[in-house]
């Protein structure tokens, strides 16, 4: 059952990376506001019910890109002092 578990928690792992993934590549293409959730679940190849259940909308994906861009940033500078 534990396994189950893990297979499913990274599985959601790749899958909320892969919705990330396609919205920062569209938004290079068309900007914020040209980009839709439909088109951003479309490239990632996922359900538009699915990107709700990670994020609650286009806000939510820009909060998680600096996020995580903060997160890598904090890991490099704390390596080089």
């Amino acid at each position: 059952m534990a396994d189950t578990h893990r297979r499913s928690y990274r599985r959601s792992a790749v899958t909320r990376q892969t919705i990330l993934e396609a919205a920062l590549e569209l938004m290079r293409e068309k900007g914020y506001q040209g980009t839709t959730i439909r088109e951003i679940c479309a490239r990632a190849g996922t359900a538009v019910g699915s990107f709700y259940s990670y994020f609650g909308g286009k806000t939510d994906i820009l909060r998680a890109l600096y996020a995580d861009g903060d997160a890598y940033f904090a890991t490099v500078v704390r390596a080089e002092t």
